[in-house]
């Protein structure tokens, strides 16, 4: 993930360890024997994508909250509000980063069209500033640690959760097991960093429509001398709402 300059330690270090689930896309395609039949959550899943796009556009919540780091009693929190145009995807929203170990809790806004990100701090007690342009690796994350089309491709086992309310309309809740992965993550000065992230168990939650309107997942990261455990959670809601998301002014002199 992009890290512009002014960036707190806190959210610096919390989206590193987000960057770091990005390799679970490639794990989520695990193999099947051939000819084995799909049972019908697994249809379901799998179809998932495809409806849920097919509706334009969509309000997002994404709540993502990290445990202790053992010996610091630190954890930190980034919650985002926002909307998406699902073909993108584009996404404006605003982050608000927390942490145990202060009462600061620093405020972004952001948007992203498709790798192209924009983004400027802000500080209710001054007039906004001009934006700050960078490019991402990845497109933006709206569905938390899955991306679409990986959804589209699982091919593991599926486990019926439930039914509850999500949003006020009743959903269905499936349970996904994603295997870990190991991953060289980038680091300034040429440097890389070995990442590794444990096994999971992602839930996805289906309207009447097959359409998803919540993902959670606990996530279990380590890097060889910190384990970090984030619980991430996001809803979608109002489904095909017009939605404006341009490229912002003014921006940050190059």
């Amino acid at each position: 993930m992009p890290y512009p300059d002014g960036m707190s330690t806190v959210a610096r270090s919390t989206l590193g360890w987000l960057g770091a689930l990005v390799a679970l896309t490639g794990a989520l395609v695990a193999s099947v024997p051939t000819g084995a039949s799909p049972v019908p959550p697994l249809v379901r899943i799998r179809a998932a994508p495809r409806l849920t796009e097919s509706a334009g556009t969509a309000h997002f919540v994404s709540d993502v909250r990290l445990g202790t780091v053992p010996g610091t009693r630190v954890g930190s929190r980034i919650s985002s509000v926002g909307d998406v145009a699902l073909a993108g995807p584009d996404v404006s929203l605003t982050d608000r980063v927390s942490s145990t170990s202060t009462s600061d809790a620093p405020m972004s806004e952001q948007i992203i069209i498709g790798k192209t990100f924009y983004i400027r701090y802000v500080n209710p007690a001054l007039a906004p500033g001009p934006w700050s342009k960078g490019t991402t690796r990845q497109p933006y994350p709206y569905l938390g640690v899955v991306e679409p089309r990986a959804l589209a491709m699982y091919r593991g086992s599926v486990r019926t959760v439930g039914i509850t309310s999500v949003d006020g309309q009743p959903a269905t809740g499936y349970a996904l097991s994603i295997p870990g992965t190991d991953s060289l993550e980038p680091l300034p000065q040429a440097r890389t960093q070995h990442i590794t992230v444990k096994p999971i168990t992602l839930e996805v939650w289906l309207d009447r429509s097959g359409r998803i309107v919540r993902t959670f997942a606990v996530t279990v990261v380590e890097d060889g001398t910190r384990t970090v455990t984030s619980k991430t959670t996001v809803t979608l809601s109002r489904f095909g709402e017009p939605i404006h998301i341009v490229a912002p002014q003014p921006l940050v002199p190059s």
